[in-house]
């Protein structure tokens, strides 16, 4: 997570059932569901906390001849749903290997639950933050409004903040407004509009912007050429994608909602994102799978919104966990 191995992931599985299909070999499973929501913005694999787990598990893999493969799952804490948290799944050649590892991991996971703090920051906090670095562009992800995990993606905090400080080489890539989109369209390049742009789908994410003469830059179809891991090479659409300048701020406003991740709302509308200080985006994890090492550093934002990774903002119904454990971890 990012979801960077897809392809690797595929061919280990579909050598392991052609083996079992070949042989007959029958593996042995166990399933250790923990007492926790882990969100979404906390999950990164490649590094960190669940690197380290990740990592663990792999150890035991090399270790124990019996034990075929052991995964860490994050889970899904915005489902309201029983299973939603972290889980350990072993697949081994005894039932043994398999409920012993399933044991052993989940015990260092749990071990390592408090290393899983990542900072909250609000919107104003987040671009205090991008402004302390003398060099760009420095990457702001509002995850709390990540379109890949079900929010609307038209959230306006992070955007209403950007717009109030005027920050000169500022570039939010993008905010989803179909009506914005047409009316654009319809003034053409060169023109200036007055809109409402934003929080078309509830005012929990933020309430609507309005923009004074708007100046329409430029006017494109959406379609691009994937450049993340996740699926590189393939074809993507953002819908009818309009460059909006409302002072020094640069705003992609598209018509089909999805999670930026990589620089294709910039591309698309020709801003050059090298060139500027900061940039903003609405994903959570996976955007890192291009952006890291491409962005000076990259600043989580955690507005109110669906998607935020302050748990306890949420109400519970169907979720439960052991009394002996707090659910949500407070840090």
């Amino acid at each position: 997570y990012p979801h960077t191995d897809e392809y690797d992931t595929g061919r280990e599985m579909m050598t392991l059932l052609c083996n079992m299909v070949r042989t007959g070999q029958k593996f042995y499973k166990r399933l250790i569901q923990l007492p926790w929501l882990l969100a979404s913005a906390q999950g990164l694999t490649t590094s960190g906390p669940a690197g380290d787990v990740h990592n663990y598990c792999r150890a035991r893999e090399a270790a124990d001849p019996d034990l075929v493969r052991s995964s860490f799952f994050h889970g899904f804490p915005y489902s309201d749903v029983p299973m939603a948290s972290v889980s350990i799944i072993t697949n081994a050649l005894t039932q043994e290997a398999a409920d012993r590892n399933a044991a052993d991991i989940a015990s260092y996971a749990w071990s390592r639950r408090q290393d899983f703090e990542i900072p909250l920051h609000s919107a104003g906090e987040a671009v205090d933050l991008a402004l302390s670095y003398k060099e760009g562009p420095v990457l702001i992800n509002e995850s709390s409004d990540n379109p890949g995990g079900g929010a609307p993606g038209d959230g306006t905090y992070l955007l209403r903040e950007m717009l109030r400080r005027d920050i000169p080489g500022s570039a939010y890539g993008y905010i989803y407004d179909p009506q914005v989109v047409r009316q654009a369209v319809a003034a053409g390049v060169g023109a200036s509009i007055d809109c409402r742009l934003g929080a078309r789908q509830d005012t929990f994410h933020g309430t609507t912007v309005e923009l004074k003469g708007a100046y329409v830059k430029t006017i494109s179809d959406g379609v691009y050429v994937k450049k993340n891991p996740m699926g590189a090479g393939g074809i993507g659409r953002l819908g009818t994608t309009v460059l909006l300048q409302a002072g020094n701020v640069f705003i992609v406003v598209a018509a089909g909602r999805r999670q930026t991740l990589d620089d294709a709302p910039f591309q698309l509308v020709g801003i050059d994102w090298r060139e500027m200080r900061i940039l903003a985006l609405k994903s959570s994890q996976h955007f890192k799978g291009w952006w890291v090492g491409r962005a000076k550093t990259i600043i989580p934002c955690d507005s109110p919104g669906i998607q935020s990774a302050d748990l306890e903002s949420f109400s519970y119904k169907h979720f439960s966990c052991n009394s002996r454990f707090f659910c949500i971890f407070k840090f």
